[in-house]
């Protein structure tokens, strides 16, 4: 009668005590990896929409002549940083060679474009703040242009980008 090779009971466990001891050291290596990989996408995604949104800015403002009020507020004196947080503070409106008035409105995150017929249009999703200030250290009213930083954050991590428009029609 032939005897039959197989592996005991003993060295099965051996066995799978050494992968145990292999995965919990190579486990914490391969969650690093995970998270700065999802960390890299959500950096790449924010970056798409932060140039997107800029690219609508910069091409309105480009042919606006001033700003015409953030909130509403008559801003001729007002100089400094703007902050437009979505909450109580929500719009920045940029007066149009034509006269026309072109709004963002920050609402929940989210950056809209409200042009002066039509609906609004979500051009940002995950902006947390815009901050907006007049070139030169004039006022927004005197000023030739604006520094504008779009602050954006997507679980933790968070990305910024900033652009200085110029005002083409200025007066």
């Amino acid at each position: 009668m032939k005897k039959r090779k197989a592996l005991t009971l003993i060295e099965v466990l051996i066995a799978l005590s050494i992968l145990a001891i292999v995965m919990g050291i190579l486990f914490p290596f391969f969650i690093r990896i995970f998270k700065a990989y999802n960390n890299t996408a959500i950096k790449s995604e924010l970056q798409n929409e932060a140039e997107n949104a800029i690219r609508i800015i910069s091409k309105i403002a480009m042919e606006a002549k001033k700003v015409n009020s953030l909130d509403g507020a008559n801003i001729d004196n007002s100089s400094g940083v703007y902050k437009i947080d979505g909450s109580s503070h929500k719009t920045l409106e940029l007066l149009s060679g034509s006269d026309e008035i072109n709004k963002f409105q920050l609402e929940e995150g989210l950056l809209y474009k409200i042009p002066p017929i039509n609906e609004k249009v979500q051009i940002a999703n995950y902006v947390t703040y815009l901050e907006i200030v007049p070139l030169d250290e004039t006022t927004f009213q005197q000023s030739r242009g604006i520094k504008m930083v779009l602050h954006m954050k997507k679980k933790e991590v968070e990305y910024k980008v900033s652009n200085i428009l110029f005002f083409r029609n200025k007066t």
